[in-house]
């Protein structure tokens, strides 16, 4: 599948409402982008919408509340992207540990292979959206 030129390298993906989506950060920029691609399988379908606070490793999860977008952030912390804006604020969740793996979760027959099988002195917690 065709990648937005721009975005050929240093991209995390994820889905946002069924969406095929894409976090890229220019290097050496304090900005990054979340392209989107509208219509799957066709790259003239890919929408940059552009991110003030570039995110270094970045995951995008799930669409929130008012188009909001959940964004996974270094392995550390969940953060409210508002693409009207652009601006970032954290989102709080209760009860999990300094360093989680979050990814979506689309129902499936697949099985779900497991995560955490790396040994780690971290502990291990997953969410999925």
């Amino acid at each position: 599948m065709q990648v937005p030129e721009t975005a050929v390298s240093g991209f995390s993906t994820g889905v946002v409402n069924g969406n095929l989506c894409l976090m890229h950060r220019e290097d050496g920029l304090r900005r990054g982008y979340l392209w989107v691609m509208k219509e799957y399988g066709v790259a003239e379908s890919w929408t940059k919408i552009l991110v003030e606070d570039p995110f270094l490793v970045a995951k995008p999860l799930c669409l929130w509340k008012n188009s909001k977008i959940l964004i996974a952030k270094d392995k550390k912390e969940l953060v409210l992207f508002d693409p009207k804006d652009g601006t970032c604020k954290n989102f709080e969740v209760g009860g999990i540990p300094d360093r989680f793996y979050a990814d979506s979760y689309v129902e499936s027959l697949v099985t779900v292979p497991v995560i955490t099988k790396k040994k780690s002195n971290l502990e291990s917690f997953c969410l999925c959206f």
